[in-house]
């Protein structure tokens, strides 16, 4: 069917209608909001990684510092946390050790990481100064 130009103008022309327009404002902002958490989940992922790496390297302080990149970004991920524990207590800082692992106090964690906390714990225990005329 045929219509005249006014009519084919007008019909042309039609504004979005406000739910379309809204809509796409939402998915313009989820996206925008993706793209700068993105590369900073990318980053972080890859630091844990090569965490791990270095972990099993017995490369501690390296590991500490790509554990740290990790916290930095996700400081309340469980795992990451008790990984930059053990690997400070490794490293020979028992100090940041013990602060870093009392991050954990109350949080779930599996199984197996548990028992390896509370291995590294222990350690701590039996090997801290007993009074304070040790410690000086």
């Amino acid at each position: 069917m045929p219509l005249c130009a006014r009519c084919r103008d007008a019909h042309v022309n039609r504004p979005y209608p406000p739910a379309i327009l809204i809509s796409m404002v939402a998915i313009a902002a989820v996206f925008i909001f993706a793209m700068f958490l993105f590369p900073a989940s990318i980053r972080a992922d890859i630091a844990f990684e090569r965490g791990q790496r270095a972990e099993g390297a017995r490369n501690y302080n390296l590991a500490v510092i790509q554990y740290r990149k990790v916290v930095a970004t996700f400081p309340d991920a469980v795992e990451p946390t008790a990984r930059l524990g053990i690997s400070y207590y490794k490293a020979g800082d028992s100090v940041d050790a013990a602060k870093t692992l009392l991050l954990l106090q109350n949080r779930e964690v599996s199984k197996d990481l548990q028992d390896e906390l509370d291995g590294v714990v222990k350690d701590m225990q039996k090997n801290a100064p007993q009074n304070k005329q040790e410690a000086e």
